[in-house]
Formats: C-alpha cells, structure tokens, sequence
C-alpha cells in the first residue's frame, strides 16, 4: 500500500477537552484500468505539494493519500483524506486551492494525463470532525 502523508495527524486544538476541531475530507477512487501508477503521480507531485502549501499557509493540519490494488470488486483504489484546520477552512476550500495553484510558489509538475482522465470519484466530500486524537504513545 503507497502511502504519502503530511505532518500534524490528530493534534487535538488546544483547550478542547483533546477533542480536535479539525474537519477531515474523504474521497474514494477508482482508477481507470493500468493507470494506478501515473494517477499516484500526479498524487505525489501536484495533490501533495498543494497540500503542503496549505499546511504552511495554516488551511490544513495534515493529509493522506492511501492506495491499495486495483480490486473492481471493491469498487475503488484510493483514498484521499484532507484534515483542514476547522469547518472555516472547509467551507472556503476551493479558494484556498484556486489561489495556491495560481500561486507562482507552486511548481506544478506536468503530467502526461490530467488526474481527471486517470480516475473516477467513487464517493467525495464526506466530513467528520470532533474526532478524539490518537493516545500519545
């Protein structure tokens, strides 16, 4: 399983009880039949360094991108999970990745396929928040 991950998973807000305030995004994936390997890519290169400028920016406390073998029985391959720091940062999403793509700081890499013809959205835009973070260990 190809996992790539930001910092921050499960950092509770502080003076919340240790319940984080944080709201998580999940989106399931199904890749179109041999294009795993290019639409991880692109999740790499493009999907990850934008959330990597999210994190720096403070929009977002941490990110997933987990993949499993193409299985059509399961009906999808990947999933991607976005922690925004609070339901504000959720709601103005699309902002905050509009301005980071159109941002000179943001080397976009060119692949041979845009993601959208790699893949099809099984399931987008589930929320949850208030989540107990993990025990420290």
């Amino acid at each position: 399983m190809a996992v790539f991950a930001g910092p921050g998973y499960g950092q509770a807000s502080p003076g919340r009880s240790g319940v984080s305030e944080s709201v998580w995004t999940v989106d399931l994936i199904r890749t179109l039949p041999g294009r795993q390997r290019e639409y991880l890519r692109n999740i790499e290169s493009n999907w990850s360094g934008a959330r990597e400028m999210a994190i720096e920016r403070g929009a977002i406390m941490s990110y997933r991108a987990l993949a499993a073998p193409p299985d059509s029985a399961r009906g999808w391959d990947i999933i991607l999970l976005t922690e925004y720091r609070d339901s504000t940062a959720w709601s103005e999403r699309e902002e905050i990745f509009t301005a980071i793509f159109e941002s000179p700081e943001f080397d976009r890499v060119e692949m041979e396929l845009p993601s959208s013809e790699l893949r099809e959205f099984v399931a987008s835009g589930v929320k949850m928040w208030g989540v107990a973070p993990p025990p420290s260990r």
